[in-house]
Order: structure tokens, then sequence, then C-alpha cells
């Protein structure tokens, strides 16, 4: 080797060491900055919550002085709050410690966007909320459920199937294609508002967060199942199926159960027959192959309509259709919260509120007195689907002006009725007495 390449050699040996050198110095440095701000923020999360502790310990004292001034003078009171490190250990569960930390400052706590804080949600909270969603909405456990990957999703349907034949032998059958189509999911945001005073939350800022989560996660599942029974789009009020509706009601989000069997054929929207478990078979049969299986169907009725419904011999309770029946275990029945209401020739029934009174077309008015007809619906459950984009996000953030504390759930939904008022997979009764 010449001496010429021996030194270029040695020259990028050199480089290379050095860039290597350089390479290991920043890793150290990173490092080193990493642990510095990892740091900060143990040490400011630990000042948040010595700040948390310090202030309730401030508000317990001044209330035991409040109501026994004399007995306790110049005694100091400090609370203990156990902060678990399970759901169910200590006086507060991890959801209430949560939402006390989204109270004390935490904002922005996005379930389901990564950057905007999901990395960081209290899966408790959000847990706990959507329970009291799923109980208030009455609807949700009997509906399919599709998880949305955008905004917009195109759900595919079939809309014919294989053909089969029959052929003797050495024949082939013709051939047939299935034809597909799609159901589009279009993401609506459902918002609620919670406010109290700063004054609220010095008297009893721990009770109240229980209350919070129910009264938050009710919200949401009421404003889900008005839509999906009496949801229509129309914005002037005296062309809706409701003539109550304003801006911002729920009810326009969606064309729901009872404006979609409306705007069908009459033979899907069909007239009180002479009683409502006549009804209820009449709108079965109407249904044809929709109405096949009783197991897919769900039966909506306001609670005098349920009435009617229980003193049916149809009408059976889960203790006797149910899979725990007595007539098969030979047990006797335990109370099943699963289904509350039970069954109707086999289908599930379900009580709402927002099945509404209307007068004898099948339009709530705005006068009260006018609407003297009764409803029921009956639908197919595969054909109704949920979809949900966003799950629920919590934030919060305060009036410093009114001091008043303000926490903001919502959630973005779609509703899907896929065959429309062209098919009897939604039915409605009207003008029933």
């Amino acid at each position: 080797m010449s001496e010429t390449k021996r030194l270029e050699a040695l020259e990028r040996e050199n480089a290379e060491l050095h860039a290597a050198l350089e390479a290991e110095r920043q890793e150290t440095t990173l490092r080193d900055a990493a642990e510095l701000e990892a740091a900060k923020v143990a040490e400011q999360a630990r000042a948040e919550s010595e700040a948390v502790k310090a202030r309730l310990a401030e508000m317990v004292q001044e209330k035991v002085r409040q109501m026994v001034p004399e007995a306790l003078a110049g005694v100091t009171v400090t609370p203990r709050i156990v902060f678990p490190e399970t759901a169910r250990a200590g006086n507060l569960s991890k959801a209430d410690r949560q939402l006390l930390e989204i109270v004390a400052g935490r904002k922005a706590m996005d379930t389901g966007t990564a950057g905007s804080g999901s990395e960081w949600v209290p899966t408790e909270l959000r847990d706990e909320v959507l329970k009291f969603v799923e109980v208030a909405n009455k609807l949700r456990g009997y509906l399919p459920t599709v998880a949305m990957p955008s905004d917009t999703y195109t759900l595919p349907t079939l809309t014919g199937n294989a053909t089969v034949y029959y052929k003797g032998e050495n024949a082939a059958p013709t051939a047939g294609s299935p034809t597909t189509a799609g159901t589009d999911l279009v993401a609506k945001k459902l918002i609620g508002l919670v406010e109290w005073s700063y004054e609220l939350d010095e008297n009893s800022v721990v009770p109240m967060l229980g209350l919070l989560k129910e009264n938050l996660g009710k919200a949401l599942g009421n404003a889900e199942e008005r839509v999906i029974i009496w949801g229509d789009t129309t914005e002037t009020a005296g062309n809706n199926i409701d003539n109550n509706v304003s801006a911002g009601n729920p009810q326009l989000a969606f064309d729901g159960l009872w404006k979609t069997a409306k705007g069908g054929t009459a033979t899907w929207f069909i007239a009180y027959d002479t009683s409502w478990p006549a009804s209820i078979r009449a709108a079965r049969q109407a249904m044809d192959v929709y109405g096949s299986m009783p197991q897919d169907l769900l039966i909506v009725v306001p609670p005098y309509v349920f009435n009617k419904l229980v003193t049916d011999d149809g009408f059976l309770t889960w203790d006797k259709v149910g899979g725990a029946a007595s007539a098969l275990t030979g047990l006797l029945p335990g109370a099943n919260p699963g289904n509350v209401y039970g069954f109707f020739d086999g289908s599930p029934v379900v009580v709402s509120g927002y099945v509404y009174k209307t007068d004898a077309n099948g339009v709530r008015l705005t006068t009260e007195e006018n609407n003297t007809a009764y409803n029921a619906v009956v639908a197919h459950r595969p054909s109704v689907i949920l979809g949900e984009r966003q799950q629920v996000r919590i934030e919060v953030d305060r009036d410093i002006t009114a001091q008043t504390h303000k926490i903001v759930a919502s959630e973005r939904i779609a509703l899907a009725l896929p065959w429309g008022g062209t098919t009897g997979a939604y039915c409605g009764i009207y003008n029933g007495s």
C-alpha cells in the first residue's frame, strides 16, 4: 500500500472514531436532559397534589369549626383521603380521584385522539361515565355498534345474495354474482355542560364527584335514546315530527326510527288495531321477512303501552324465557338486570319516555292536550346501526368572573337505518288508545 493510501485510510478511521464519539456524547446529553425534565414534572405533580390536599384540609377545618366552634377552638382537623391503587380501595375511587384532578386544572382530556391527551386519559373515569351512558340509553345494549375509523365511514353491505339452483347430473348452474352496497355512517357531536359555583365546590367538592359522573353520563345516554327513536333532521319545527324542537336539540342530529317508519308506505306505518297486543302482532306481520325471527326484533313502547302488554299471555319475563329460565334449570328465578322488562312473543321489550304521544297522524304537537294518541315502534335490530367515532371527551374550564366551574362531556356518534322506509325493517304503530 502506498503512503498516500495509508494516510487516507488513517484519516477515514479517525473521522469515523470522531463521529462515534460525538454520537455517544449527544446520547448522553439527551439522557441527562430527559432525566432532568422528568424530575421537574414529578416535582410539579407532587406540588399540585400537596396543594389539593392542603386546600381540602382548609375546607374541612373551616366547616367543622362552623358546626361546633366552641368545642373545637384551637383544634386542627386533618382529613385523610386515601387514593387507591385498585378501582375500589380507599375512600375515593380511582375515577373520583381522576375527576378531582381534572377539576383541579387538567384540561382537554380526549379519549380518542392521539396527541390531544389520549395518552393521559383517566380510563377509569371514562369507563364509569360510559357506564352511565349505557344505562341511560336503554336501546344501546340491543343494537349493533360499529367503531368508526373516520368521520364518515362506509359500512359494506350486500343487496343481493348468491343464487343456488337445482340441477341434474353433469349440469352446471348459472353463474350468480352477489351485489354490494354501502351504508354511510356520519359522525355527529352530542355535548353537555355542567356548571357549579365556587361556593358549591368549597362546600361539597368530594360528594359532588359521583353526582357529576352520573349526571354527565345520563345526559349523553338520554340524548342518544331520543335521537334513535324520535330523531328528525328537519330544522323547521312546524315540518318536524316533533313540533317542539329548537336549535341544538339532539333529535335534529339524525333521522330516527319513528320518522323512518312514518316516511315509508302505509304498509310499515300502520294504524292501531283492536288492542296493543294485537297491534304489535300486526306490526310483526307487516314486517314480513324482517319479522320472522322474534329475537331479532326490538319493541319500543311508552310506559302506558307497556302496562297494556304485561297483562297479555304473550308477555313473558326473563325468568321464564331467558337462558336461566326456571323451566330449563328447575331452580327458582333470580333477578336479572340484563333484561329489565321482559319479552313479548319472544321479542325484547324496552320502555322509553321518548316514544311520545302525538296527534292522530303521528306528529308531536306543541300543545300537549292535542297529543291524544299513544304509539309504539318495532324495529329489526340488525338494521339499526350505531357508530362510535369518539366515545367520551371530558374537558374542564373556569369562568373566573362568575366564579363558576365548567365541565363539558361530549361524544361523536352516528346512526344508520340502511333500509330506510322502503322495507319492513322498521314499523311504527300510531293513533293508539
